[in-house]
């Protein structure tokens, strides 16, 4: 009797799993016929208005010339743009230099004369530098 009785958990578990088959299944099978109909549905009117849906102002034709500019056309709008993008950054770099080259300048600029001035070091003469200790 014991033994019977232990089987009956087996078997409820098995017949648990099985209805659950049987209902994942019965689903999947509804869903699968719901979507087959629709697909019917809709299919049928595709058919009936085909000629509806698309209709055909100008046959198509292919073309006798290329729609875009020639190579050349583009060749010369970049040649250009870019003398054109140069001199416009050079203008704006001489706008936007602040520095005082000449002399002249200082003076009209400071109303009073200039004094003095510092010469320019040349950057690659270290022989004649008074503070190198070499040679001494």
């Amino acid at each position: 009797m014991q033994d019977r009785v232990n089987e009956f958990g087996q078997h409820e578990r098995r017949l648990n799993e099985l209805n659950r088959n049987i209902q994942i299944r019965q689903k999947v099978y509804h869903d699968l016929a719901e979507r087959y109909e629709l697909a019917q549905v809709t299919g049928s009117l595709g058919k009936n208005e085909e000629n509806e849906r698309v209709k055909l102002i100008d046959p198509p034709y292919e073309p006798l010339a290329p729609s875009n500019l020639p190579l050349i056309a583009f060749i010369l709008a970049g040649l250009f743009g870019g003398i054109g993008l140069g001199f416009g950054l050079a203008t704006v770099v001489e706008l936007l230099d602040t520095s005082i080259r000449r002399r002249d300048t200082l003076s009209e600029m400071l109303s009073v004369p200039v004094l003095a001035r510092i010469p320019v070091q040349p950057a690659n003469n270290h022989s004649e530098n008074p503070f190198s200790q070499s040679g001494s």
